[in-house]
């Protein structure tokens, strides 16, 4: 028992050291990358420095020839003509690559030979389990984060069990005539609701990323400071306190009649609640700002398209906006109902039809709407011609851009197609089918890399190189966004004309279903990125892995004082705990005065 417990403890103690040897190779192999890269930016600074030094005009024709095998050449479709210096760059870079620093070909063979070790001497000669172990990741956060993020999430799970007791068994234990589908403020708490479920997708994302060392913050141009998983899931779960005890406010105050509220509140006065909680959110989507223009400065360059820059950063963000088309309206709906001031007519009896203005308002329904569906679709078209105009490649550029040109047909076809012929429905129907087969091919193909792109024995592989582990993954993640797509295509089309509850659940579920969607996307688009230059963006082939630093990033300002830490925190904690026990005093209180 002794010698297999010390052959254990030897067995466990060489697989950290390979795991340690792993580790520095890789940090090795990203050193020789960011050199390399740092020697190709000051080239090309030098040679925008020398055009502009002689009267030229234009960007570096070495930055604008890097092709997308990351290798750089001239290439004869570039629309810059090549400086004279640019010859001069290329015999430099040639120069380097003959120096030991900038070779990592050894460097690569013994990272492949400790994989090929370790998979068959601890993993039966499986390389992907093999690189799993070897890439363990480090923990960065700390005790009080933990703690934070504990706490933060008991009270969620305390007030989401309280809103599905009254949403589902109290109300039928009551049998309550009490009809929300005729109350629009409803519309408020679908939009906030679609942007706390976009808000922990991206925490999702960031913990897969990290987990499985994709390096998200070079694709994405992040800063090192930016929040980590652990820090937005902790956010979220504020945001989503605020939001549940907003509704629960909000719904115990129509149905006062019933005791559930003072009576002294009638149904028009507790409008102002959801009107509060949709100036909370805008006021956190700009507070505080240093943090926040980050993100808003690359919505510009995607909103000045095709004048605005377009780099990875761009293009992955206006992505992800043609997927918000459903909490987009609800947002601007929610703002033409108070700003209006329809929120101030006396809410409907039961059974009756709401005089409403926003959703019988033809300026709204007609025009607003289909633009919020067609934008996201223009701006990625722009993108991609001016893509086109910069590398001057028609594939993928031009190719990407029929897509999104084919999806722009869907939106205004869909327009006509309610008060049209069967003919007509026979024609949306045929692109809307054509549309989703399209970004379907294009998403499994182009953005992830994963299939043969041959008529081969092995066309259904998936790729030579995997970063999550299980292969499993992969093919639930096309098999999902095959039905998915399908879902997303119909957000882009409006068949409501009003906005009883029904509607706006089920617009609701379908724009919750394309968030899920575009995150899962997202997960395998940057690691597809992460593993080869798919579209030319970035001018060097090789990214470094993502290696987190032993020691945890400052969760708050450094300006910040400890002692202030200290005090924001415990207050935070004390009005936190002060809300659940008042809400559920006032609960019991009010139980016991209706007995």
């Amino acid at each position: 028992m002794s010698s297999e417990r010390f052959q254990h403890r030897d067995l466990e103690s060489t697989k950290l050291a390979c795991v340690s040897l792993f580790r520095r190779l890789n940090m090795l192999n990203s050193f020789f990358i960011l050199n390399y890269t740092a020697i190709f930016k000051i080239l090309s600074q030098y040679e925008e420095l020398q055009i502009h030094s002689q009267g030229g005009h234009g960007t570096s024709s070495l930055a604008s020839s890097v092709s997308g095998s990351g290798s750089v050449s001239a290439s004869p479709n570039v629309v810059n003509p090549v400086s004279p210096n640019y010859f001069v760059v290329q015999e430099k870079l040639k120069l380097i690559e003959k120096k030991e620093m900038f070779d990592s070909q050894k460097l690569t063979d013994l990272i492949s030979a400790l994989e090929k070790q370790y998979s068959d001497h601890f993993c039966q000669s499986n390389i992907l389990a093999a690189r799993a172990d070897l890439l363990v990741t480090q923990s960065t956060t700390t005790k009080r984060s933990n703690y934070w993020f504990g706490f933060r999430s008991g009270a969620v799970v305390v007030m989401f069990s309280w809103v599905l007791w009254d949403l589902f068994i109290d109300m039928n234990v009551r049998q309550s005539t009490v009809s929300p589908a005729q109350e629009p403020s409803y519309t408020v708490y679908a939009c906030m609701l679609s942007w706390i479920v976009l808000f922990w997708m991206w925490g999702f994302n960031l913990w897969a990323w990290r987990t499985h060392r994709v390096n998200y913050h070079l694709l994405l141009e992040l800063s090192p400071n930016s929040k980590s998983h652990t820090q937005v899931f902790t956010e979220a779960t504020g945001l989503t306190f605020v939001f549940l005890a907003n509704f629960m406010i909000f719904y115990k105050s129509q149905r006062s009649e019933q005791g559930d509220f003072p009576n002294w509140i009638s149904k028009k006065q507790s409008r102002i609640f959801p009107f509060l909680l949709l100036l909370y959110f805008a006021f956190k989507a700009f507070y505080p700002w240093r943090k926040k223009k980050f993100l808003w400065g690359t919505i510009k360059e995607i909103i000045i398209s095709p004048f605005g820059r377009v780099t990875f950063r761009e293009f992955f963000v206006a992505d992800f906006l043609t997927s918000l088309v459903k909490p987009m309206i609800f947002l601007v709906y929610s703002w033409c109902f108070y700003l209006s001031g329809e929120w101030l007519t006396d809410p409907v009896q039961e059974g009756a039809k709401p005089a409403a203005f926003c959703d019988s308002n033809q300026l709204f329904m007609q025009i607003i709407t289909p633009l919020l569906s067609a934008l996201p679709l223009w701006f990625r078209f722009l993108q991609c011609v001016r893509r086109y105009r910069d590398t001057g490649k028609r594939f993928p550029n031009l190719a990407n851009a029929a897509k999104y040109a084919l999806a722009h047909s869907v939106v205004f076809l869909g327009l006509v197609a309610q008060s049209a012929n069967g003919d007509f429905r026979g024609v949306w129907i045929a692109s809307l089918v054509l549309s989703t087969l399209y970004t379907f091919y294009w998403d499994v193909k182009m953005d992830w890399g994963l299939g043969s792109r041959t008529l081969t024995p092995n066309c259904f592989d998936l790729r030579d190189r995997l970063m999550f582990p299980h292969k499993n993954f992969y093919y639930f993640a096309i098999g999902a966004d095959l039905i998915m797509r399908f879902l997303w295509t119909l957000t882009l089309v409006q068949w409501w004309n009003h906005w009883p509850l029904e509607a706006v659940v089920s617009s609701l579920l379908l724009g919750v279903i394309e968030i899920s969607r575009r995150s899962m996307w997202a997960c395998f688009r940057l690691e597809a990125e992460h593993l080869q230059n798919t579209e030319g963006y970035r001018p060097i082939e090789i990214i470094p892995l993502h290696f987190a630093t032993a020691t945890a990033q400052p969760e708050d300002d450094e300006e910040d004082e400890k002692g202030s830490q200290t005090w924001r925190a415990t207050a935070e904690v004390i009005i936190f705990s002060l809300l659940v026990m008042v809400f559920a005093l006032v609960t019991i209180f009010l139980t016991f005065l209706k007995l």
